[in-house]
């Protein structure tokens, strides 16, 4: 089977011999999209439990409205919820249609990225991917990848934080992974050039990302706003109360009441017996009802803006080690040619070593970049630019897909919040009806750079060749 390669940057790569068949996509398709279906389910639960600080393990499965633990069948993806149609076998509560929905775009996303790269070879060129039995491993960072925006995306939009365990663990995936995946026949490798400067940079930036942690750890690094940070103009966005009903809503809402259809006698029993026991138990105290709001409903911090430009004082403070760092590593790499053919061999016959700085340079790129546009940001316009949360996402990120493609989807990420921000009504109309959980503050959310990013990932994911370093 003979496909042509067209490619939007590099022009046609020229027929290249594809040895699957149609058999062999039919059977990977199935099977991407089932574990695509069962990451969406886990999803879910990290979406629900991880803003709220409760295990991802512990208690299995259960409806949060009644607390009974759901059978196995009750879990299936997709199919699960249909099955219910909709409603909690034990107390007849509605459940949300996000779960169906989540379950079935994540394991329509591994279906897609499959055909980009596999059949269009829209996708890494370096070499371009070709057969899943070869290149898995590169293929499930990337979709790891994928997973894990998905998440983030999706509690930043309802809870207006994104949780620094997702970031480093993209982070902790990209070191690991790539010196042990990354080859010179590895799509989507990190490898990097022995005569460039990135190298030493990566080196010596990390060396001084370390020596600022440590001092930070250590309390001989100041915090920057120890108090929380102030709210940012996207958070001041007010709760308009319900929404008006557009025909987005309306369609949805049919769609739902058609599945669910009307209440049997005996869902009406239990859906009157568990409103009983709610009532019952809003008259007790709960001891840890903070765990149900992770925003714990206190008002940001004020500051005025001197205050604000010596917090960020303290950041930039933060930053100069691995400035430092990186500069000075790579002038004494450079200036002895000796040192510098040494430096070259290493990297050149011990292609792990490369792999890791690449991967190192992509996080510390990708940090950098919103790092220093949040602290121009804020001493231009005297209020904080962006989170520290997109910081430590864009370090994730930047880990598993390079500094070249972190410096397209920093650029590209507010475009995307502007064409969400476009269609917003139309969107969160649309999500809305689906979620029992999001507030009427979505639309603005879904607009802010954090979630942004998450959806400008797959330009630079499709289109590798001009993104990688």
């Amino acid at each position: 089977m003979i496909i042509p390669l067209p490619h939007p940057f590099v022009g046609t790569l020229g027929p290249i011999s594809n040895p699957l068949t149609i058999y062999h996509h039919i059977v990977f398709l199935t099977f991407l999209f089932l574990i695509g279906a069962c990451i969406g389910s886990f999803l879910n639960v990290v979406v629900w439990r991880l803003p709220r600080e409760e295990s991802l393990s512990h208690p299995p499965s259960h409806c949060p409205e009644c607390n009974t633990r759901l059978a196995w069948r009750d879990n299936i993806p997709v199919f699960g919820w249909l099955f219910l149609r909709g409603r909690c076998r034990y107390c007849a509560v509605d459940i949300s249609a996000r779960y169906p929905i989540v379950e079935f775009i994540t394991g329509s996303l591994l279906v897609g990225y499959y055909v980009l790269f596999f059949l269009y070879r829209l996708g890494p060129c370096n070499p371009p991917f070709t057969d899943l039995r070869n290149d898995w491993p590169a293929f499930a960072l990337l979709m790891f990848l994928i997973c894990a925006l998905i998440a983030a995306s999706l509690i930043d939009a309802e809870q207006f934080i994104i949780p620094l365990q997702i970031p480093w663990l993209l982070a902790i995936v990209g070191f690991v992974v790539h010196p042990i995946i990354d080859g010179p026949k590895t799509p989507a490798s990190l490898n990097l050039d022995p005569h460039s400067l990135a190298a030493a940079i990566a080196a010596g930036g990390s060396i001084g990302l370390t020596v600022s942690m440590f001092l930070f750890l250590l309390g001989k690094m100041p915090q920057s706003f120890p108090k929380g940070e102030p709210a940012l103009e996207i958070d001041t966005v007010q709760e308009t109360g319900p929404m008006k009903k557009g025909w987005a809503t309306k369609l949805v809402e049919y769609i739902l009441k058609i599945i669910r259809g009307p209440l049997t006698p005996r869902q009406i029993e239990l859906r009157r017996a568990q409103e009983k026991l709610k009532r019952k138990n809003d008259n007790i105290p709960a001891a840890d009802s903070h765990k149900d709001d992770p925003q714990r409903n206190e008002p940001p911090p004020q500051y005025k803006p001197p205050e604000i430009r010596l917090e960020i004082g303290k950041e930039m403070l933060f930053l100069l080690p691995p400035m430092i760092g990186a500069l000075a590593f790579a002038i004494i790499i450079h200036s002895s040619k000796s040192v510098d053919l040494s430096w070259m061999s290493l990297l050149q016959n011990h292609r792990w070593v490369s792999a890791l700085l690449g991967s190192l340079f992509g996080a510390l790129v990708g940090a950098f970049l919103v790092w220093i546009f949040r602290i121009a940001g804020t001493l231009a316009f005297k209020r904080v630019a962006m989170g520290l949360g997109d910081v430590h996402l864009m370090f994730g990120v930047g880990a598993i897909i390079g500094a070249g493609s972190s410096f397209i989807v920093f650029f590209l990420a507010p475009f995307a919040g502007l064409l969400v921000a476009l269609h917003g009504w139309w969107f969160s109309a649309w999500w809305l009806s689906t979620s029992c959980c999001f507030s009427s503050t979505i639309p603005a959310r879904l607009s802010s750079f954090g979630c942004g990013l998450a959806r400008a990932i797959p330009a630079p994911s499709s289109h590798w060749c001009s993104a990688s370093l």
